[in-house]
């Protein structure tokens, strides 16, 4: 049997080689992020990482999964949509609602194929938390990915959390597929980035991530444990809901983006860019220990549960991530300060 980390250096390899290309179709159709108000970036750039990502993705899936077929299937449906979409999102900006949409119903499949929280022995309750678990992922992957290389360099750390668990083995094939073509897309996306994966990149790192989730429950058929994996990906999680709770606070929709991420709030106290990633890099390493911890039994799993939450509560404290969002003069004094960081 072919070991799990040649699929990685496989789907490394392609996407490696298809970001040249990637750049073109750029070039060719203007596919680029360009510089607005809550950007730090001051000229435009291409957004195209993600196409990249999904030629690597599908170079070891595909034939991972052919003989499977009946059983992937659907999966493989829930990944493609969610990645087309978010492709469409980055040619031309669509509605969150109906990107919410797809997201909750590539959820659905999943959970049509067996990829289930059971969370609760009622099937409509708990296709409808599977659903929003998933789309909670995907768009927590899509915030995350507001600074040179953030979302790409945890989430190749966080996905070798995955192959500590004892998942099947297209699941470990998915998880370093998923570390191969993050590493191959920090070839243009550490900083300072040359190149955006855009939100069909991040999109299809949400998607597996959910998959590998939910995948690591489907091998706890008594306990349904879903704390190792959210350990691993405990960053953008919190990230995430800390946002979600800072807009309702400030009277917003969920929806509304601002500048007052942990790191947007570390670049106004001065870090630089590669600092911070780094630093978040490091955390998501030790988030990935722990998760490993917490696997030691009952008790192990409370308290890496204690010592995560108190730790995020602390930071997030810190850095004052709950505050209302500042008024619109004071907003963009605070980019204009990014800008000068990002410089």
């Amino acid at each position: 049997m072919i070991p799990p980390f040649v699929f990685g250096a496989l789907a490394f390899a392609v996407c490696a080689c298809t970001l040249p290309i990637a750049k073109r179709a750029a070039a060719y159709w203007g596919l680029y992020d360009h510089p607005g108000e809550l950007k730090i970036h001051r000229e435009p750039i291409p957004r195209v990482g993600g196409m990249a990502m999904m030629v690597g993705v599908c170079a070891v899936l595909v034939p991972a999964t052919l003989p499977f077929l009946a059983k992937y299937g659907l999966c493989l449906v829930a990944i493609s949509s969610i990645w087309v979409v978010g492709l469409i999102d980055d040619v031309r900006s669509l509605s969150p609602l109906i990107r919410l949409g797809v997201q909750l119903a590539a959820g659905a499949l999943l959970w049509i194929g067996g990829w289930r929280l059971h969370w609760t022995t009622s099937a409509v309750p708990d296709l409808l938390m599977t659903s929003l678990f998933v789309a909670f992922l995907i768009s927590a992957m899509n915030l995350f990915d507001g600074l040179d290389g953030l979302a790409a360099g945890t989430t190749a750390i966080a996905a070798t959390g995955f192959l500590w668990l004892p998942l099947d083995p297209i699941s470990k094939v998915v998880a370093c597929s998923l570390i191969g073509v993050c590493l191959g897309v920090l070839l243009v996306n550490f900083p300072p980035a040359k190149m955006f994966m855009g939100d069909s990149g991040s999109t299809l790192i949400g998607v597996l991530l959910a998959f590998l989730s939910l995948d690591w429950i489907r091998t706890q058929p008594d306990s349904h444990n879903i704390v190792p994996p959210l350990i691993f990906i405990c960053l953008p999680v919190a990230d995430t809901l800390l946002a979600i709770l800072r807009r309702l606070r400030s009277h917003q929709s969920p929806f509304c983006a601002d500048r007052r991420h942990f790191y947007d709030l570390l670049l106004q106290r001065g870090w630089s860019v590669r600092g911070v990633l780094l630093v978040s890099m490091g955390t998501t390493s030790a988030l990935v220990a722990i998760g490993g911890f917490s696997l030691a039994g009952q008790r192990a799993s409370q308290i890496a549960i204690v010592v995560v939450v108190a730790s995020l509560a602390f930071v997030a404290h810190v850095l004052g991530s709950l505050r209302p969002n500042a008024v619109k003069g004071h907003a963009q004094q605070q980019i204009a300060s990014l800008n000068s960081i990002a410089e």
